[in-house]
């Protein structure tokens, strides 16, 4: 989430990082249940991110670069109360 805020990497990016750390690597067990829906419900966005214009989505889940960003911006907050800099909001 650092990362995306400090824009070292794009949303996209992030979303297929994020997407595949959470599938792959991250020991859900292990996490305390706050943390875990936090991260769960970020997943939950993450998966929908669609890079193209809206005018072009076919399914209307999808989520833009703004949504993104403000959803880890709102997950960053609630896991460290970290304000998320203007680049993660933009």
């Amino acid at each position: 989430m650092d990362r995306l805020d400090g824009n070292a990497i794009s949303v996209g990016e992030f979303c297929s990082a994020y997407e595949h750390m959470w599938n792959f690597q991250v020991d859900k067990e292990s996490l305390p249940k706050v943390s875990l829906t936090l991260l769960e419900t970020l997943f939950d966005e993450v998966v929908w991110f669609c890079p193209l214009p809206r005018a072009l989505w076919e399914y209307p889940k999808y989520r833009d670069e703004g949504e993104i960003r403000l959803a880890v911006a709102s997950a960053l907050h609630a896991l460290t109360g970290k304000l998320p800099t203007n680049d993660l909001v933009q």
